[in-house]
């Protein structure tokens, strides 16, 4: 299955792009739940339940879970937020609510656990209220004020915004993430196509990879493409829906641009698979899943800061959704 699938492609060394996107923390989850599910006594999960709603549109957005495992054998029921086995909740065995809050947006897929199974899933998208951007901190990001970020032709965080906020740029560089999710028609993954101008505002220090991600959110396993300066190419990971292509194993050269100038990114859907594009230039191929998802959201991820403008994506009915 997926899962499988992108299990065998983990790489035992996480790179820097990996720590950044959050992917490898992915990775481990869908390692532990490969691992929850061998677990020795199998429980009939027809007998629990798990629902969840967001309380509203926007981030942080709380959802209300109700559940049920009043038939468990065991009082070690825990309710986990999405693939992150450290976002999980013991809850109680006779009660049926829970409230979870959820600092970013995206597609998850909570869980309610008896020990160590899984014997419930609910998908969540967790949608921002327009445009969202944020500077990754350990806790709680720190969010940003619309007109910090927006203009009527690009989306552009400048760095004294960032050292406004008491964050430094050096020696380790911020993350810096623009998200838009939920707010447009879901668009079915074999037949669309995306278009992105993006550029990296910080090449000082540690950030001199400049290291940045275009990420398509389905509602199923994302698109994440990578980009760098030419010679940090080793350092990417393609995560292909269900496919990781490491840029250690597999020639990524191509998404090696000059960011300090826009840098053109398309992706389009054929009955052959996904194509990347770079500047126009073929980057990467790589097959489709026969499995039916839709991208329902996007967010553009930057070590440092950046600008990202000329956003579109078409599918099968046309312009779904057009930006700057």
């Amino acid at each position: 299955g997926a899962k499988e699938a992108v299990r065998e492609k983990t790489i035992r060394e996480p790179s820097l792009w990996l720590k950044m996107s959050g992917v490898i923390l992915v990775l481990i989850g869908i390692i532990s739940i490969a691992t929850f599910k061998r677990s020795s006594t199998k429980l009939q999960t027809s007998s629990y339940y798990l629902s969840g709603k967001p309380l509203t549109r926007g981030i942080p957005n709380s959802v209300i879970f109700t559940y049920d495992a009043v038939s468990s054998p065991s009082d070690s029921i825990y309710i986990q937020q999405s693939w992150d086995k450290r976002k999980r909740v013991l809850v109680e065995k006779n009660r049926h609510t829970h409230t979870s809050i959820y600092y970013e947006p995206g597609f998850f897929k909570a869980k309610l656990l008896v020990d160590s199974q899984i014997v419930k899933e609910q998908s969540l998208i967790i949608p921002t209220d327009g445009w969202l951007g944020l500077i990754e901190q350990k806790a709680v990001p720190v969010y940003l004020e619309q007109a910090e970020f927006t203009t009527r032709n690009y989306i552009h965080l400048p760095s004294t915004s960032i050292t406004k906020n008491n964050i430094t740029l050096q020696p380790i560089p911020p993350v810096v993430k623009f998200y838009n999710v939920g707010n447009f028609r879901p668009t079915e993954i074999h037949n669309f196509s995306f278009n992105v101008d993006v550029k990296n505002d910080l090449a000082a220090g540690s950030a001199a990879c400049q290291l940045t991600n275009v990420i398509l959110i389905t509602d199923d396993n994302p698109i994440i493409i990578p980009l760098s300066t030419k010679g940090c190419s080793s350092e990417l990971s393609l995560l292909s829906v269900d496919q990781i292509i490491s840029g250690k194993k597999n020639d990524l050269s191509g998404f090696g641009a000059d960011l300090k100038n826009w840098v053109n990114i398309t992706v389009k859907a054929s009955p052959n698979g996904l194509h990347y594009f770079v500047n126009d230039q073929l980057a990467y191929e790589c097959p489709l899943p026969k499995r039916k998802m839709y991208i329902v959201g996007m967010a553009y991820v930057f070590q440092g800061t950046g600008a990202v403008k000329n956003i579109l994506l078409e599918g099968e009915n046309g312009i779904a959704f057009k930006a700057f």
